[in-house]
């Protein structure tokens, strides 16, 4: 992949993309996505195992150049309600306060 060979590499080929697609202007894939943005994305390509769904989503957001996921289920339960009772008030004068 392009992150093994180093940084410069990637820099490269993120600058060709961002001017041929007209993403952003010359100037900005020149040197902010080349420079200083992509650095730090070799260096998470590095870590990201391939074929899972954090590269997918990685490389939808950040590269932009793949296609968007289906919406994932999340399975989630509510806890169950407790089986307790509110607590009786008392007769005497509720405490005030006063904030200042």
């Amino acid at each position: 992949m392009l992150a093994h060979p180093g940084n410069p590499n990637f820099g490269n080929v993120k600058t060709q993309i961002g001017t041929l697609d007209e993403i952003d202007d010359n100037h900005v894939c020149e040197g902010a996505l080349a420079a200083l943005e992509g650095p730090i994305l070799v260096h998470d390509f590095r870590f990201i195992t391939i074929e899972t769904r954090m590269l997918k989503v990685f490389c939808l957001t950040v590269v932009g150049l793949c296609k968007w996921l289906n919406v994932e289920a999340y399975p989630s339960s509510m806890t169950k309600k407790l089986d307790t009772s509110r607590v009786a008030q008392s007769r005497e004068t509720p405490t005030q306060v006063v904030h200042i």
